[in-house]
């Protein structure tokens, strides 16, 4: 979460530095323009713009950041969505400060709307891949068992064996979580590493309102996950029970 605030941090002095100090030379795509470009951009209002961009957008980064290392749910989410949607009404707004592209009515020129298809084409692109973490980072876990060990599949996932497996029991209540350290969190879905207050750094794959979940310690390593419903967490960990000939 320091990351957070300290691009936020970052954000605000860019922002500062383009609206009030003028540093319109950081203004990508105005600052390769021609001399004669750049006299058909309205540099004051495409600034303005900027900084309140940079100002928004930093201000939400810090209070990610800050509510982030409190352990409140949901920030990053939240910061991810309003950077999308803002960085889109940008990309858009900014083309009407650019003379080049449209004409005295404030139509867009040819050229002006070859790139108008551009930004839509980029924000698609952009949208689809944010639904493709999306997909990734939310759908149920799966865990996968075998003669030889046990897989958790998806992103952050990895393969165990039997022989690692020190610990299994059933947990009715998640260790407390101080932060997120490198893993996903998307609504009640948490995957990756995490650090607990009780166990230090643990990974986590799981759904945090379907209790119970399976504890499993390995060669010091602490993984804990639950599957989509009560039931089918139960019957994994009575398999695992099984296959690590432990029992608690």
């Amino acid at each position: 979460m320091v990351f957070f605030i300290a691009g936020g941090v970052l954000f605000l002095i860019l922002g500062f530095g383009i609206h009030i100090m003028k540093w319109h030379f950081l203004i990508s795509g105005y600052n390769t323009m021609s001399k004669e470009k750049k006299k058909n951009v309205d540099v004051e209002k495409l600034g303005k713009l900027m900084g309140l961009y940079m100002y928004s957008n930093g201000l939400l980064m810090i209070l990610a950041g800050i509510l982030g290392e409190l352990g409140v749910d949901h920030v990053i989410t939240i910061w991810v969505a309003f950077m999308f949607l803002s960085t889109a009404y940008l990309l858009i707004k900014a083309q009407r400060y650019d003379g080049n592209m449209v004409d005295k009515k404030g139509k867009w020129t040819g050229k002006g709307k070859r790139e108008m298809k551009l930004v839509y084409a980029i924000l698609v692109v952009s949208a689809l891949f944010v639904l493709l973490v999306f997909q990734l980072t939310s759908k149920p876990i799966q865990v996968d068992t075998g003669a030889n060990g046990f897989e958790i599949s998806g992103i952050y996932g990895s393969a165990y064996s039997w022989s690692s497996v020190e610990e299994v029991a059933l947990l009715e209540k998640l260790p407390i979580i101080e932060k997120r350290t490198n893993g996903s969190e998307w609504g009640s879905m948490l995957k990756g590493n995490f650090r607990t207050s009780e166990y230090g750094t643990i990974k986590l794959f799981v759904d945090t309102e379907k209790a119970p979940y399976v504890f499993v310690r390995m060669d010091g390593q602490i993984v804990i996950f639950n599957l989509k419903d009560p039931e089918s967490t139960r019957s994994l960990y009575e398999i695992f029970q099984k296959k690590s000939d432990l029992g608690v």
